[in-house]
């Protein structure tokens, strides 16, 4: 919420005016701290590393043009296998097919809005994270990787950041 108070004499509306817009200007600016490190933090309050992950094209209506993004903190001989079999935590999220900067948020009135899963594997419970960001540096269907940095968090028991590489599956 923004509280705002206009100086109603004439030679002050100008500056008023001015002060507000910068206010509003610098509220709405979004910026993300990118670690430069491998994507690591804490799922389910423990230490998380990434090891592996997978892309997939959706083509499924309801999410025309995008992307599934699993990451693990473990490996796997064959990560496209649709039937994976993965005993720790991992992070889920579905973003747009393209290179670019997007930012977590929901709108709950709506109930639209882009944001990451949390999947703690030995309890099931599911947190859905809506703080942060995801940026996609680069798509390489020859080479079937993607690759980009991520920020993002639930509370201070589930929040990573850093840069990843992941396996294109097709």
């Amino acid at each position: 919420m923004l509280l705002v108070i206009v100086i109603s004499t004439p030679s002050m509306n100008y500056l008023s005016l001015f002060f507000v817009l910068l206010l509003l200007i610098s509220c709405n600016k979004k910026t993300h701290e990118f670690e430069a490190q491998v994507l690591a933090g804490k799922v389910n309050n423990e230490e998380w590393i990434l090891e592996m992950g997978t892309a997939t094209l959706l083509t499924k209506d309801s999410f025309p043009d995008s992307l599934s993004l699993r990451l693990y903190a473990e490996s796997f001989s064959n990560p496209c296998d649709s039937n994976l079999s993965y005993t720790r935590d991992y992070v889920y999220t579905t973003l747009p097919a393209d290179t670019g900067l997007y930012t977590y948020s929901f709108d709950f009135i709506s109930h639209r809005g882009s944001y990451a899963i949390f999947e703690h594997q030995a309890t099931g419970i599911r947190h859905t994270a809506i703080k942060g960001a995801i940026e996609i540096q680069e798509i390489d269907t020859i080479n079937q990787f993607i690759r980009g940095r991520l920020d993002i968090r639930y509370d201070a028991k589930n929040c990573i950041n850093g840069n990843f590489q992941v396996e294109y599956c097709r």
